[in-house]
C-alpha cells in the first residue's frame, strides 16, 4: 500500500491545474482537521471517486489513534462500491499526522506575520501623516474655512512691508516651499485685502489700550482734500508716542463735521475695547477715554477752533487748545522772503531761485521743524503731516482700493501693530486676532452705511449750493 503523502506529491505534480489549485486551497485551509474529508474531496477533484455518494459524506474513515511511526491509518468504509476500488486502495494507506500539523503551524506562522506587518504598515502611515501635519504643513493650513494666525501674521508682516496684494499670495507660497512646509491652499487676494482690514481693528484695540492707562493725552487732527475727496485724520499722543485711530472721508471740511467724526472716532475705541474685555462697560469705557484726553493739537484756523469747542460741549469738559507754530513761522518766513525778493536783485543758484537771502531764511525755517534746544516737546502738528503725506502715498499706490484699504493700512504701519502683536502672549494674540475678524464685518458694514450717508449729503450740499448760485445770479 502507497502512503497518502506520495499521493499528494503525485497530485502536485500533476498538469491538471484545477486539481492541483484546489489541492493548495484545501490544504491552506486550517479548519479541515477530518483527515478522510480531504482526502475525499481531493479524490473527487482527480475524478477517483463520484462527487454524489448516497449514505455516508465520504467513503474514508481514520483511526482516532495513530501509529507509532506517526501515521494515521485510512481506510475505504464498508459498503462503498467503486470500479475504481482497487486503484484507491493502492493508492491511500497512511497519512502523515505530521506533515499536516507543521503545514497547520506554518500557515498559521504566515497569517500573524502578515497581519503584524499590516498593523506597522499602517501605525508608520498614520505616524508621517500626523508628523506632516504638526510639524510641517500644520501652521500654514487652514482650520475649517479660517487661516491660522501664523498665516495671518505672515500676511500683516507683507502688508506692513509695502508688498501689493496680488504679489503676498505669490510670495507666501514660495515662502513656505523654501523652509521646507507643505501648503495646499494660499489666500485669495480678496481675503488679503480682508485681512488687511484686520489690521485697523487691532490698531483700534491697541490705541484702546493706550488711551486707557494714560492720562493727559493730546487730540489732534487735520484735514486735506486730495482728487474732490475730503479727508480727516485724527491721532491721540501720548509722552511714550502718537497712534492714529481715524482716517476716514468727510461730506466737507465743516466744524459739525470735524466733531462728528472725533466723536465717532472715540465711540469706535470704546466699542472695540468693550468688546474685547467683556467685563468692561462701553459707556464706562467711553467716559473713561474721554476723561484721559486734556490737549488738543491743530492748525491756527478758525474751523479748528469751532470744532474743539463744539467737542467741548458734547463731551462736557474743557480742553486745553493748543495751536502748532510751524504755520506762523512758515508764514513769517513767507512774508520776509517776500521783502528780501523786491530789495535784493541778485539771485542765487545754491538753495533756490529766490534772491539769496530768501533762500537763507527759507533753509532756516526748515529747522524749525525738528524740536531744537529748549523748544516744548511735541508743540507742532508734524504727526498729521506725516499721515496725510502717509495717504497721498498709499493712494497713488492703490488708486481703486476703498478708503478703508488705505485707511487700515496706515494706521497699521503708523501704530506698529505687527510689532503689538509680538508682543502678546500666544493666548491673547489669538484672541485678538479672532476678534478682529468678527469687528472686521461690523465694520465694514457701518463704512458703507456711512459711504451711502456721505453721498447723501453731498447731494443736498450741492444741490443747496446750486439753490443760493441760481438765487444770487437773479439778485
Amino acid at each position: 500500500m502507497l502512503c497518502l503523502g506520495n499521493f499528494f506529491y503525485t497530485v502536485t505534480r500533476s498538469r491538471n491545474c484545477k486539481l492541483v489549485k484546489k489541492f493548495r486551497h484545501l490544504t491552506d485551509e486550517s479548519e479541515h482537521t477530518n483527515f478522510a474529508v480531504l482526502c475525499h474531496e481531493v479524490l473527487v477533484i482527480a475524478g477517483l471517486v463520484p462527487s454524489t455518494i448516497t449514505g455516508s459524506a465520504t467513503p474514508l474513515t481514520c483511526d482516532p489513534v495513530p501509529s507509532s511511526d506517526g501515521h494515521v491509518k485510512l481506510s475505504l468504509r464498508k459498503g462503498f462500491s467503486s470500479p475504481h476500488r482497487d486503484r484507491i486502495r493502492k493508492r491511500l494507506e497512511f497519512v502523515s499526522k505530521g506533515k499536516f500539523e507543521m503545514k497547520r503551524k506554518y500557515v498559521a506562522q504566515m497569517k500573524d506575520l502578515n497581519a503584524r506587518h499590516h498593523k506597522t504598515v499602517k501605525y508608520l502611515n498614520q505616524e508621517t501623516v500626523e508628523k506632516l501635519q504638526c510639524s510641517s504643513s500644520g501652521p500654514l493650513q487652514k482650520e475649517g474655512k479660517t487661516f491660522l494666525p501664523e498665516t495671518r501674521m505672515f500676511v500683516y508682516d507683507a502688508i506692513i512691508s509695502h508688498v501689493m496684494t496680488r504679489n503676498v499670495q505669490i510670495l507666501l507660497g514660495k515662502f513656505a516651499q523654501r523652509c521646507g512646509l507643505m501648503m495646499d491652499i494660499v489666500p485669495h487676494r480678496t481675503t488679503i485685502e480682508m485681512m488687511v482690514r484686520e489690521l485697523g481693528v487691532v490698531a483700534d484695540l491697541q490705541a484702546a489700550e493706550m488711551v486707557m492707562t494714560n492720562t493727559d493725552l493730546t487730540l489732534g487732527f487735520d484735514a486735506t482734500t486730495q482728487e474732490s475727496v475730503h479727508i480727516n485724520s485724527v491721532h491721540i499722543t501720548s509722552k511714550y508716542g502718537c497712534n492714529v485711530i481715524a482716517v476716514h472721508q468727510l461730506a466737507g471740511g465743516t466744524a459739525e463735521d470735524y466733531m462728528h467724526h472725533i466723536d465717532d472716532s472715540v465711540k469706535r475705541l470704546a466699542e472695540v475695547y468693550s468688546s474685547f474685555y467683556m467685563n468692561l462697560d462701553y459707556e464706562a469705557c467711553r467716559r473713561c477715554m474721554i476723561a484721559n484726553i486734556a490737549n488738543t493739537m491743530t492748525d491756527c484756523a478758525a474751523v479748528n477752533h469751532a470744532t474743539i469747542v463744539r467737542v467741548c460741549e458734547i463731551w462736557g469738559k474743557t480742553l486745553n487748545e493748543l495751536n502748532c507754530h510751524l504755520h506762523p513761522l512758515d508764514t513769517i518766513a513767507s512774508a520776509a522772503r517776500s521783502a528780501l525778493k523786491e530789495l535784493e536783485s541778485g539771485k542765487g543758484k545754491l538753495f533756490g531761485r529766490d534772491c539769496i537771502a530768501g533762500n537763507i531764511v527759507v533753509q532756516m525755517n526748515k529747522f524749525r521743524f525738528k524740536d531744537g534746544k529748549g523748544d516744548p516737546r511735541g508743540c507742532h502738528n508734524i504727526d498729521a503731516e506725516q499721515i496725510m503725506g502717509m495717504f497721498s502715498a498709499a493712494k497713488n499706490n492703490a488708486p481703486n482700493a476703498t478708503l478703508n484699504y488705505p485707511s487700515s493700512k496706515i494706521r497699521a504701519q503708523r501704530n506698529a501693530v505687527v510689532d503689538y502683536l509680538d508682543s502678546l502672549n500666544q493666548e491673547k494674540r489669538n484672541k485678538v486676532i479672532q476678534i478682529s475678524r468678527t469687528t472686521r464685518r461690523k465694520q465694514r458694514q457701518a463704512s458703507r452705511r456711512r459711504s451711502l450717508q456721505i453721498r447723501e449729503d453731498l447731494s443736498q450740499r450741492i444741490a443747496l449750493k446750486r439753490e443760493k448760485t441760481a438765487t444770487a445770479e437773479k439778485n
